[in-house]
């Protein structure tokens, strides 16, 4: 399977690229009329399974609670340095405040748990506007 470079230090596969691009475009036509994203959020955590975490993170019900707070995932990446522990996750916002309340939910820490998520994220940054 051939791997895209989407930006450096991130992989995806083609595969993924694919299907995160159909289920996305999926997911923007159920949001209600006038729903627009503004900006992104982004999280980088180091993982003890790369697997084991991708299972708990593509669960619908933890994908249902995203959307609830106005988060549409556009990609799932492996670091480029840290192949084998690190992911970064790559998501469309609709508010801060809401993006906010998701990364501090009980929801949200009980998958990372189950995820085998290690400590907290090395990083999670919100881009709350698009330059234009």
């Amino acid at each position: 399977m051939g791997t895209y470079v989407a930006a450096k230090g991130f992989t995806l596969t083609r595969l993924r690229a694919r299907h995160w691009l159909a289920y996305n475009a999926l997911v923007l036509q159920q949001m209600p009329e006038g729903f627009v994203m503004t900006g992104v959020m982004l999280v980088k955590q180091r993982v003890a399974n790369i697997e084991q975490w991708n299972t708990v993170f593509s669960n619908p019900d933890l994908d249902a609670v995203r959307r609830q707070h106005g988060l549409v995932v556009t990609g799932t990446y492996v670091d480029a340095d840290e192949r084998n522990t690190t992911i970064i996750v790559v998501m469309d916002m609709h508010d801060l405040d809401t993006a906010r309340q998701f990364a501090a939910s009980p929801e949200l820490a009980s998958a990372r748990e189950q995820a085998g998520a290690i400590g907290s994220p090395a990083g999670v940054w919100y881009g709350a506007n698009q330059v234009q």
